[in-house]
């Protein structure tokens, strides 16, 4: 997989967010309405299903652009120290 220029990265996060957004309205204004599950219990389950999705999409997408744009560096080694020091 080729990797993404972080503002590219960005754009593509950020857009993830309007579709999401966008299928959350459409569902909401004519599928909710064409089920007459508006205003009732029916459609709890959506809606804990739809903000998990968004909150895992802004968690995976937060700490990928926090990677990618190189704020955070994994160990290699574990537990000990990347860094070498002359004395």
């Amino acid at each position: 997989m080729q990797k993404l220029k972080p503002s590219t990265f960005f754009l593509i996060w950020v857009y993830g967010f309007f579709a999401l957004l966008s299928f959350d309205l459409f569902v909401e204004a004519f599928v909710f309405e064409w089920l007459e599950w508006n205003g009732t219990n029916k459609n709890d389950w959506f809606f804990v299903l739809w903000w998990g999705l968004v909150v895992t999409w802004g968690l995976y997408g937060g700490l990928s652009f926090w990677r990618r744009h190189g704020y955070w560096q994994p160990q290699t080694h574990r537990g000990k120290s990347t860094v070498s020091r002359k004395i």
